[in-house]
């Protein structure tokens, strides 16, 4: 059987393998950007009692971040 098409098929998959180098692509400089452009808040608490690094932060059940770090300021425990 001869198969004819052959350059077609290259041609499709050479753009196949672009769309999915160019998607790998684009999840990198938005999970970049994420990291960049994210706001940093402080709160200041009477207890942190459980509370660690790295914990995740919600906001009304949605993520929104996580505990970079958890120092003393002014006889409290400051949560950044």
């Amino acid at each position: 059987m001869k198969r004819g098409g052959t350059a077609t098929e290259v041609k499709v998959g050479l753009l196949v393998l672009a769309g999915i180098a160019l998607l790998f692509y684009m999840s990198l400089r938005v999970s970049r950007l994420e990291r960049i452009k994210g706001e940093v808040y402080h709160a200041l608490f009477s207890s942190v009692s459980g509370l660690v690094v790295g914990a995740q932060v919600e906001v009304a059940g949605v993520p929104v971040g996580r505990v970079e770090k958890i120092g003393l300021e002014e006889g409290k425990a400051k949560v950044t």
